[in-house]
């Protein structure tokens, strides 16, 4: 019952962590407004986070394999969360820029260790654990990716 409840614990951080990735792109009219950025620019940003969370995490995923490093978890949580709330505190185009990458940090950091240990708790039961992980991020980048303000069908 506790590996269980850890599970869904390294889920829940899943979630979070993804459903701050999933709410960029409904950032994106609003940076533009604000901003008045061109769609190059808008493009620049979902670049970078995609190449930052993207390439960074195989550096995250080599450090994981030679130790344990269980305080990647909420502090990749953190960081991710940070990086996405400062965006809504961005002066300009460039602090958007380096918001975006230390959102993608944090990401970067949270998914190879919470994979890792998702397996490490399983026991016999390793598909059933991925699955429960792999929800949280689904459920995270939904529930990021939610306009709550463009009505249905618009």
């Amino acid at each position: 019952m506790q590996r269980l409840g850890l599970l869904f614990l390294l889920s829940f951080g899943h979630l979070v962590t993804d459903m701050m990735g999933g709410a960029l792109p409904v950032l994106l009219p609003v940076l533009k407004s604000e901003f008045s950025l061109s769609y190059t620019q808008l493009g620049v940003i979902i670049l970078v986070s995609n190449l930052v969370s993207s390439v960074i995490q195989p550096v995250f995923g080599i450090w994981s394999d030679r130790k344990a490093v269980l305080w990647l978890l909420p502090i990749g949580c953190l960081v991710a969360a940070l990086g996405m709330a400062w965006v809504g505190f961005a002066p300009t185009y460039y602090f958007v820029l380096i918001a975006i990458t230390l959102n993608g940090i944090g990401s970067a950091a949270y998914h190879p260790e919470g994979s890792k240990q998702a397996f490490l708790i399983s026991g016999e039961r390793k598909a059933t654990a991925m699955s429960i992980y792999s929800v949280g991020g689904n459920i995270g980048r939904r529930v990021g990716s939610y306009d709550c303000c463009t009505p249905a069908g618009s």
